[in-house]
């Protein structure tokens, strides 16, 4: 996106910077991504409704404004993770999997099929 003056055409470079009325809210979208000014949660919604938000921690909220942990899915009915490999069904060694490491990567714990992790 460009940004020029109306009277002398310059372009304006950097960060894009939408203040709140009470200037004390904002967001910036720029070269380095977009991030919120203040403390406050970077919220995405549709229709006018909230659907997902990254909170001050880092943590990732789907279907709840108050997530718990770094990723968090919620909903009223069922929830369903999707992890989907192998979609132009090529090469079958493709294959969707959970990994659970911890202590500088120890594997100690998996999910999944097919070539599995060591």
């Amino acid at each position: 996106m460009e940004i020029r003056s109306l009277n002398s055409g310059t372009v304006f470079t950097g960060n894009l910077k939408a203040i709140h009325d009470n200037q004390s809210e904002w967001i910036t979208m720029g070269y380095g991504g977009i991030s919120t000014g203040t403390t406050h949660s970077l919220r995405f919604g549709v229709n006018n409704s909230e659907k997902m938000r990254i909170d001050n921690d880092g943590y990732v909220g789907i279907g709840t404004n108050s997530p718990q942990s770094h990723l968090h899915l919620a909903g009223t009915g069922d929830v369903v993770l999707r992890l989907q490999a192998d979609t132009n069904n090529s090469g079958e060694g493709d294959n969707p999997m959970i990994e659970f490491r911890q202590d500088g990567n120890l594997l100690t714990g998996l999910i999944g099929t097919g070539n599995l992790p060591t």
